[in-house]
């Protein structure tokens, strides 16, 4: 069992992250944020599934020809919201 120490460490790691993980999705960061946020989401179960998830909406919003619909953009923005009070 991990000690409440190494816990409480990647709970600050992952706050650290959380704003920077779309801009690192984008490509937006220079080299050592985006080497910090690669490993973070490949040892990191949780931030590692919020990445997935926010490339597998852009790729289907990239799909769409039209904007999505205003109940699909409110249940996107739920997904967020709740990814961000976890963290």
């Amino acid at each position: 069992m991990r000690t409440l120490l190494a816990q409480m460490r990647d709970m600050l790691e992952c706050r650290r992250v959380k704003p920077l993980l779309q801009p690192f999705l984008d490509g937006e960061l220079g080299e050592d944020d985006a080497i910090l946020v690669s490993r973070h989401v490949d040892a990191c179960r949780r931030c590692g599934l919020a990445a997935d998830t926010f490339r597998g909406i852009k790729a289907g919003l990239a799909r769409l020809a039209d904007e999505p619909d205003r109940e699909t953009v409110q249940r996107l923005e739920r997904f967020v919201d709740e990814f961000e009070d976890e963290v």
